[in-house]
């Protein structure tokens, strides 16, 4: 606990005086929160669009978790050597593969981490195919 404080939220008034002539005095409004009990990190999981990624294609990668008390530190390694820290995350593989996405989540007082398995595949190529029209001539 903060200096035996009960937790909560504490408010008051932090006065402020210089040799300024035309504001010698100022008022700022102080807020303390207080938690004694720092909740570990639980819950990791990762999200990611194309559902279906594709070789050379941006993957947004998204963690999350169920709770822990802030701040929590998003850590990221992608399986093909690439890694990066952020809740939030951008990366490219360049090569076909099944790779192991391990995200770790941690604060003050612990860490979670979870791995997926992610197939990334060849360029999907699409056909495009085009209505046959037909014409009597006379």
């Amino acid at each position: 606990d903060a200096a035996g404080l009960a937790d909560g939220v504490y408010t008051t008034t932090l006065e402020v005086t210089s040799d300024d002539p035309d504001e010698p005095q100022v008022d700022v409004a102080v807020v303390l929160t207080v938690t004694s009990e720092c909740i570990p990190v639980q819950g990791t999981a990762i999200g990611y669009t194309p559902a279906e990624p594709s070789v050379g294609e941006p993957i947004a990668f998204v963690g999350s978790v169920e709770q822990g008390t802030l701040p929590i530190t998003y850590t990221w390694a992608f399986g093909d050597g690439g890694a990066g820290v952020g809740r939030t995350i951008v990366h490219t593989y360049t090569a076909v593969g099944t790779y192991t996405v391990v995200l770790t989540t941690a604060n003050a007082c612990g860490e979670d981490t979870v791995m997926e398995n992610l197939v990334v595949a060849d360029v999907v190529h699409s056909m495009i195919y085009m209505p046959l029209m037909m014409r009597d001539y006379p």
